[in-house]
């Protein structure tokens, strides 16, 4: 089940998950300063985790507890 649409990003936390490959860094670097630029958000708060393995599920608690809205990368 698809969550559903946010009416707007503003006030809102962004997260963006990265893996932690360089290219991916890289990419959420630049999405959270195009993000902070075009949208009035709270915040964009960015988590890695490890390119191997599905993430933690207390990671996954804490970015559905701090987050609005989250991208989730690979950078492969």
């Amino acid at each position: 089940v698809l969550a559903p649409r946010l009416a707007s990003l503003e006030d809102k936390v962004v997260g963006i998950v990265s893996n932690g490959w360089q290219c991916m860094r890289v990419i959420a670097e630049q999405y959270s300063k195009s993000l902070t630029l075009k949208y009035k958000l709270r915040g964009v708060a960015v988590y890695e985790t490890p390119a191997t393995m599905a993430m933690a599920p207390d990671l996954v608690e804490r970015i559905r507890r701090e987050c609005d809205a989250v991208i989730v990368g690979i950078g492969n």
